[in-house]
């Protein structure tokens, strides 16, 4: 199962448990894993999430999405699954069934989303890279929001 891969070691004791209890009870972190799924978001840790209210976080931190900031399109091309730092807080890597349905089914919505944005994505990538980075993105993003992808990550 591609969920319990080797991966680096977390330092949990950072982490108490009421605090992880709230991650869990966070009504986005389904999206929020499968956010970081989609876009290969290496660092996507307790770390970076700001504690709003009891059991309502807010994410920031994407400096390291497409698998870090060296990411070239040929890369692109070879990002496999994800070691998800934010999976392995709320479930030490293996989340109930139920919880891997709600991430799928998430899932789902960026599929739409991605259509959405894809005209302004495609323009800042362009003007922050070039052409040939643009189009591996999306390419990429494709990829990743397609529904059978999802669930077979967390087949």
């Amino acid at each position: 199962n591609s969920l319990a891969s080797p991966a680096p070691k977390i330092r949990r004791a950072m982490i108490d448990d009421r605090y992880t209890d709230e991650i869990r009870n966070w009504l986005h972190l389904h999206a929020t894993i499968a956010r970081d799924e989609i876009l290969h978001n290496v660092d996507g840790n307790a770390g970076n999430l700001v504690r709003l209210a009891p059991d309502e976080f807010a994410s920031l931190d994407f400096g390291e999405i497409f698998g870090g900031q060296n990411w070239t399109p040929e890369t692109l091309l070879k990002q496999g699954a994800l070691y998800n730092k934010l999976l392995h807080v709320a479930y030490n890597g293996t989340p109930s069934r139920s919880d891997t349905e709600r991430i799928v089914h998430v899932a789902e919505g960026h599929a739409a989303a991605l259509s959405r944005c894809r005209r302004h994505l495609y323009r800042w990538c362009n003007l922050l890279a070039d052409q040939h980075s643009a189009n591996s993105v999306l390419e990429f993003l494709d990829r990743r929001v397609d529904t059978n992808w999802m669930k077979a990550r967390f087949a």
